[in-house]
């Protein structure tokens, strides 16, 4: 865990070094840990250290260093400091007393500050929040008892308690004071301790512990008397008891000094402990620097840090790299700065460790810099004066790869996005000339933005080509083939070729991968504007746009396209309305007022108007006798497109302008921007930009699949907003067209059937639109065409309300949609893999999972996996083994948190789905999507029998009563049931047809190599670790803790019943389950105990407990039923009867060897067959993903 996060330094506050306070040795100490660890740690505020390499105090070039890297200093405060005198985002609170004891002043703490706690004392009325960070700064190999026991000595401690208060004359009369005022060293002090016959004491402090370290028993004095630095009930119970008496006769101190020695072991045992704290402290302080880190960074930078495959995947993607894959990158080095390829090399080298075959052409006109270059495959060549493209060309014909991109001097690679690229070029068809992907842009404080093109998209590549056709990757053969570059072009010369390329070869000559390759420093122009425009018309004159007019479009290096058409052919504008005059009214008015374009006809439906005056109005306008004005009507409403199927065949007009009642025209040339694209031979539906009444953008373009069937983009931006990637100021192909405002050939529209009438409006034009694409025609959306919607309804309002009024119908015909055009809903080609489908749009998807996918790269098996739970059950049996398959290089997927829509279920694309303990009403429905629409295997996952909870159980309460019912009802819509346990499958024995049985492994990163000590108290060390649900197993126990406690130490880990705690030597509290492993092992256990009621329940229950307990190596005793009897796990099986679990306990521990030899022979079992490894993990593949 620690691993995966950022090294964030730790700035510690702290005064200067002295051996005399135990509080500054814990801060110097602290540093020093840190930094022995691998972390950077410094001292602040001092002037004098234990030792500057261990524990440095910081400078000024250090704290510059650390902001130059981006990184998020953490203060570590002690209680006596007050604010945040650092000023740095993360603020740790380290309460090595309690608030005001020493200082007398308040901490000032913020809400977001992080609080540890020297000691468990310190914690009462601080924070509910805080954990425990006690780092050792006794040495106990010299505080530890003498050799030679010869005592005579009699000490009193006076540090910050008044002289004036003591009681002297209740202490020996020969009693030797101890002060601060005097300091000695640790030996010296040590050497004290072992003369003193005992120690008294007015305040709790380490010198009291160092004392009983050394064989020294304590006397309190002035017990809660009110002085802060006393002694409380609190402060003593660190002593657990032992070592210490409240008063100096005899017996009393001789019970102390007999306490002694379990103090002692105590205390190593907490020095051991503070490792696992530690890691704690460094988890949760990185963590809290990450995310103000994520706060202030680009999540873009994060995101790609998220795409890096796994050392395994690396190792397998690149050994699927083949020979004609080879790629050459030319860099056109033209800049002044020589450092400027600095960035440009350092990612060509990380690359070329992961294409072997990757090769350079560095292109300058100087150089002589670049003479020490010594690199692999990289060569530097004179910039000739036949210009860019005639370079380029001499120094391919010296390189033998197949493909070549051509980049500036500032731009970095990036490794993993061309290594994907690299894969995805192997499976590009002869016939693909060109290939591009996308980009990354940089700026002085990291990623700043991405540039994540759609497919190939002719009119946003015409609108916009200094975005779309930069860094493309083309076949060597386009010189033979295409004529190869223009050498009369200084910048254009790449886009012209692929002009050149299309008109020769069509649309499928290009490629497009949805992955960033490159790092690039700003998206505007890269080429020469006014070259770009002519290589724009001199394209469309080949094509035979021979009046075609070219202008400066609304953002920068965009370009608007009038195609100078011939003629004007006739226009129908269809509005079908019912009532709301007003509206239609006004509709009406705007396109007579404000329309140029003068060949169209009106023709109104009048979809079932009831109120008298729309009935007035539309009679009078019949009335009027005008040719290009025509009313139809209809008795009964119909669904709006359904009216218009009925009124097209009416229609005299060439092409059909469908408009919306509410929709008012804003702008006189609209229709003639619209026909600028609808009369090109290739397009289908061109569609206008739509603005809200308060002149806001309703939305862009459609994008399929987002939301659901489709959604809108873009809404409530302003309407001068440029967009992502200019998008809302470009014309463009999309997938989708809003019927607001659309124009197309008649003769489509008719030839295509029009739209279907058996689904609801918004359904219907997504369907049409879609055939439309299918018949291979663009669509096209124009943002220059400006229409404004009236009404304060939007067309998405429309659709929820049918969604609603529908009810089954319309998710019966969504399904429909669906069937017929998912894959498009998956990956609408307008849009981009990388582009979330929830949302408003065009936002960066983040759960990377679900965009990325390395193992369809290496045809492997993609699952999705819908957990239960965060805890136990959910990581066993569903997280780990996703998460291992991905490290092993076995499998992909995703853990879903969040119900996936359709078509983001669909653009994972998992060959499963896999449902744990899910019963809810939305669960059912989402097991059918998967199921039906999909038509991918769904598993059912289950551990527990839940239908028979213990009556002890902590979660029977909330387990439903009809549970058994709630489960068929899941299982009637999977494909497979997969449990735990073999009994378990035999409890549900006919409940599903096809049951299989996956036993619970252990994650390797979690439980293998772990260590345990063993003999390390005076005692054995017995132990038990379970959770809130196991309140009956421990009944089993109650006599046998109870009557073992003066034989054994009792260590539980997780819960402690009440009636338990006066006879269990330590309680440790529950940890996250990603510590749970490393905090077991620490518990150094001589051996375990796992009891186990025998009841249905427990009976198809796994080993999980076992198999824990062997991979720390601890022998064990356990209940003989059957999770524990199955596989014969060399343990002690006893029944669940006082006298056996008594009689084993003993035979272990009067046999520490063999019970040693137990323990070492489980753990070789253990980690040789049960971890979540091999075939273990393939057959968590096999009954997830084979049919």
């Amino acid at each position: 865990m620690i691993e995966r996060l950022m090294n964030h330094p730790y700035y510690i506050l702290a005064p200067d070094f002295t051996a005399t306070s135990a509080g500054v040795q814990v801060l110097y100490e602290l540093c020093i840990r840190l930094n022995e660890i691998g972390l950077d740690a410094y001292i602040v505020g001092s002037k004098v250290t234990i030792d500057q390499q261990i524990a440095p105090i910081i400078s000024d070039d250090v704290i510059l260093k650390h902001r130059k890297e981006g990184k998020f200093p953490i203060a570590v405060y002690p209680e006596i400091v007050s604010g945040n005198p650092l000023n740095e985002n993360v603020c740790v609170r380290y309460m090595l007393n309690k608030e005001g004891v020493i200082s007398g002043s308040k901490m000032a703490a913020s809400e977001s500050d992080l609080f540890f706690f020297y000691s468990e004392q310190f914690m009462e009325g601080q924070s509910d929040s805080g954990e425990k960070l006690k780092i050792p700064v006794i040495d106990t190999s010299i505080f530890c008892p003498p050799e030679d026991d010869n005592r005579f000595r009699k000490l009193l401690y006076l540090n910050r308690f008044p002289v004036d208060k003591v009681e002297f004359e209740s202490l020996p009369s020969d009693i030797e004071v101890l002060s601060m005022s005097q300091p000695l060293s640790h030996p010296e002090l040590a050497k004290k301790f072992q003369e003193a016959l005992v120690i008294y004491s007015y305040e709790y402090s380490t010198t009291c512990t160092m004392a009983m370290l050394c064989g020294c028993p304590l006397v309190v004095k002035g017990y809660e008397s009110g002085n802060r630095y006393g002694f409380t009930e609190q402060s003593l119970f660190a002593y657990e008891g032992l070592g210490f008496a409240f008063s100096d006769d005899s017996e009393s101190l001789d019970k102390a000094r007999r306490g002694l020695v379990q103090f002692r072991e105590n205390r190593l045992r907490q020095d051991e402990e503070s490792d696992l704290q530690l890691k704690r402290f460094v988890e949760v302080t990185q963590r809290a620097a990450e995310e103000k880190a994520h706060e202030q960074t680009s999540p873009l930078e994060h995101w790609i840090e998220g795409r890096i495959p796994s050392q395994v995947q690396r190792q397998m993607l690149t050994s699927r790299l083949a020979s004609h894959s080879a790629i050459c990158i030319i860099v056109m080095d033209t800049q002044s700065e020589s450092k400027s390829l600095s960035a440009f090399v350092e990612s060509y080298l990380a690359t070329k460790n992961l294409l072997p075959n990757l090769s350079c052409f560095v292109l300058t006109d100087r150089t002589n810099t670049y003479q020490s270059y010594d690199f692999p495959d990289l060569k530097i060549r004179s910039l000739d004066e036949v210009g860019s493209a005639g370079s380029v060309k001499l120094v391919l014909e010296e390189s033998d790869a197949s493909w070549f991109t051509i980049i500036d001097s500032g731009i970095a690679i990036v490794p993993h996005g061309l290594l994907t690229f690299a894969l995805e070029l192997q499976s590009a068809p002869d016939t693909c000339f060109s290939v591009y992907g996308d980009e990354l842009i940089t700026g002085e404080n990291g990623v700043r933005g991405a540039i994540l093109r759609p497919d190939f998209n002719l009119d946003m590549l015409l609108s916009h080509p200094s975005v779309m056709t930069r860094h493309w990757f083309f076949r060597k053969e386009v010189f033979s083939l295409f004529g190869g570059f223009d050498e009369s072009l200084n910048t254009a010369f790449e886009f012209d070729l692929i002009l050149r390329i299309l008109e020769q070869s069509g649309f499928g000559a290009f490629g497009h991968v949805a992955e960033p390759v490159l790092f690039v420093k700003t998206e505007e122009s890269w080429f020469i504007a006014e070259e770009g425009r002519e290589v724009v018309l001199n394209h469309l004159k080949r094509r035979g746009y021979h009046s075609a007019a070219i202008s400066q479009g609304r953002a920068p290096a965009t370009y608007n396209i009038d195609y100078g058409h011939v003629g004007s052919p006739s226009v129908s504008i269809i509005v079908v309305m019912k009532d709301q005059l007003s509206l239609l009214q006004a509709c009406v008015e705007s396109i007579f007022d404000k329309t140029d374009y003068a060949n169209y006809e009106l023709l109104i439906f009048d979809n079932g108007s009831q109120t008298p005056e729309a009935n007035a109005w539309l009679n009078g306008l019949e009335g009027l006798g005008v040719s290009n004005i025509r009313v139809f009507r209809s008795v009964k409403t119909l669904d709006r497109h359904v009216a218009v199927n009925q009124v097209v065949g009416d229609a005299r007009g060439e092409y059909l302008l469908f408009l919306s009642a509410d929709i008012g025209i804003v702008q006189k040339d609209w229709l003639n921007l619209l026909l600028n694209h609808a009369l090109r031979p290739e397009v289908g539906i061109v569609g206008a930009k739509l603005l809200t009444k308060e002149g806001r953008t309703e939305s862009g373009a459609l994008v399929a699949g987002l939301t659901d069937v489709s959604g809108t983009t873009f809404a409530e931006s302003n309407a001068n907003d440029a967009g992502y990637m200019n998008r809302l100021q470009i014309d463009q192909s999309c997938c989708l067209v809003s019927a607001d405002c659309m124009v197309l050939e008649k003769e489509l529209f008719v030839g295509l059937g029009g739209f279907d009438g058996s689904l609801p409006d918004s359904l219907a034009e997504a369907d049409f639109c879609l055939r439309v694409s299918q018949a291979g025609r663009l669509n096209i959306w124009s943002p220059r065409a400006l229409v404004m919607r009236l009404s304060v309804s939007s067309g998405e309002e429309v659709q929820s309300e049918e969604s609603s009024a529908g009810g089954v119908q319309y998710s019966r015909a969504t399904e429909i949609v669906y069937d017929r055009w998912l894959p498009q809903m998956a990956h609408d080609p307008s849009y981009n893999r990388n582009l979330s489908l929830s949302g408003a749009g065009f936002e960066v998807e983040q759960r990377i999972d679900l965009s990325w996918q390395p193992q369809k790269l290496l045809d492997q098996k993609t699952i999705l996996v819908y957990p239960a739970d965060q805890w136990g059950c959910g990581h066993y049996r569903m997280m780990q083994p996703i998460e291992a398959m991905k490290t092993q290089g076995v499998a992909g997927g995703m853990i879903a948190w969040q119900w996936l829509t359709v078509p983001e279920m669909a653009r994972l694309e998992p060959d499963a789905c896999v449902f744990q303990r899910q019963i809810t009403d939305e669960a059912v429905a989402n097991m059918k999507r998967a199921r039906h629409i999909l038509k991918k295997p769904v598993v059912y996952e289950l551990d527990d029998y839940l239908p028979n909870l213990p009556l002890k159980s902590a979660y029977r309460k909330n387990m439903p009563r009809d549970i058994l019912k709630s489960l068929r009802r899941s299982l009637k819509h999977v494909d497979r049931f997969v449990v735990s346990t073999h009994p378990l499958a035999e409890a549900f024995k006919g409940i599903h047809s096809d049951i299989r049985v996956v036993e619970n492994r252990l994650p390797v990163e979690w439980w293998e190599g772990l260590t345990s000590k063993r003999c390390q108290s005076e005692k054995p060390r017995v132990g038990w670790a379970g959770g809130i649900g196991h309140t009956g197993d421990l009944e089993l126990v109650e006599a046998v803790v109870r009557d073992l406690a003066d034989e054994i130490d009792w260590i539980f880990f997780g819960m402690c019943p009440d009636v338990l705690r006066p006879y269990v030597k330590e309680v440790h509290e529950g940890v996250d389950i990603t510590l749970y492993s490393q905090k077991l092992a620490s518990m150094n256990l001589d051996l375990a105990i796992a009891p186990l009621e025998d009841n249905l329940f427990n009976r198809c229950k796994s080993n999980l407990r076992l198999l824990e307990y062997g991979a720390c190596g601890f022998p064990v005793v356990c209940s003989d039923v059957e999770p524990y009897r199955e596989h014969d796990l060399p343990v002690t099986r006893v029944k669940n009867r006082y006298k056996d679990w008594v009689d084993a306990i003993r035979m272990h521990l009067s046999d520490p060897r063999a019970s040693v030899r137990q323990g070492d022979d489980l753990k070789k079992v253990v980690c040789r067959d049960w971890m979540l490894e091999g075939e273990n993990l393939q057959q968590w593949l096999d009954v997830w993903t084979k049919f």
